[in-house]
């Protein structure tokens, strides 16, 4: 269930507990909005739920209304996430979702990164970059993920996670972003997926389903393993080619082993019964 509050003001929070919930600068909305500066017509924005979907509408079509500061068209109808923000006119507001906002909390707290970025072209080639909730990359030192070189701009694109979903947006209009080679402004991103800013081409991993992957075929390989290699043990690297022994193979070995060893004592006693030998003659 979503809630929307005054942004930075926890206690002006509203539950939208109900299907439709109207912000209006009149007194006939739920959740009752400032005028602005010299404003004479009345502004009027519903937001509906579906299921767990939050849904914004302007009913009105004379207010410039932002979405994450990106203007909306007039009269739209677009869906709203955790931790979006809304600008109506001179009211800014943000919306929230407990459950999800817990799940971020918990992430953090454990440390773990959920989706990462790794580097396919000259520049970037190889090198890993987390992305958290609202991260931004662009060459501007003051970005999340900050990669200097002409082919981004200072703020190329903004990453937003909601709950287990990874999206992204251009903010820089005059730059491209693409995923899979397709063109794009914003899109939600798969785990494998190929995004590309400019020349700057990155693949996207899930760490959660990297992980799952991982641990599908460590039991895959358990399962699937030869019965005959069950009474097998590794010498040393199981990589390395002829190191895969049983256990009559040990054996022999420890009997040749001691067969060697045998050899060698009878010999360095031969050898020291000649040189005693010697030295006896001569004295």
């Amino acid at each position: 269930m979503f809630k929307i509050q005054t942004y930075g003001k926890a206690e002006t929070a509203v539950w939208l507990n109900t299907l439709e919930t109207t912000l209006s600068t009149e007194d006939d909305g739920d959740i009752l909005m400032q005028k602005g500066f010299l404003q004479e017509q009345a502004t009027k924005v519903k937001l509906s739920t579906e299921g767990e979907r939050l849904f914004l509408s302007d009913l009105t079509f004379n207010t410039d209304i932002s979405i994450n500061d990106e203007l909306i068209a007039k009269g739209a109808r677009v869906e709203l996430f955790h931790a979006d923000t809304i600008r109506i006119g001179d009211n800014q507001y943000e919306v929230f979702n407990p459950s999800i906002a817990l799940q971020i909390l918990n992430r953090k707290e454990l440390k773990v990164p959920q989706w990462r970025l790794i580097g396919q072209s000259t520049w970037v080639n190889k090198k890993e970059f987390d992305v958290a909730h609202k991260t931004k990359l662009g060459h501007s030192k003051f970005c999340d993920i900050s990669i200097a070189g002409a082919h981004l701009a200072e703020e190329h694109a903004r990453f937003i996670i909601r709950g287990d979903e990874l999206y992204v947006e251009l903010i820089d209009r005059e730059h491209s972003l693409s995923v899979n080679n397709q063109q794009l402004e914003k899109a939600r991103l798969n785990h494998g997926d190929t995004l590309s800013f400019d020349t700057l081409s990155f693949q996207i991993f899930s760490i959660k389903q990297l992980n799952e992957q991982i641990t599908a075929s460590s039991d895959n390989v358990e399962v699937d393993a030869p019965k005959s290699n069950q009474n097998k043990e590794w010498v040393s690297k199981p990589t390395s080619v002829g190191n895969q022994v049983t256990e009559s193979d040990l054996l022999l070995h420890k009997h040749r082993r001691n067969i060697r060893r045998t050899y060698i004592f009878f010999s360095l006693c031969i050898a020291a019964a000649i040189a005693a030998a010697i030295i006896w003659q001569r004295f």
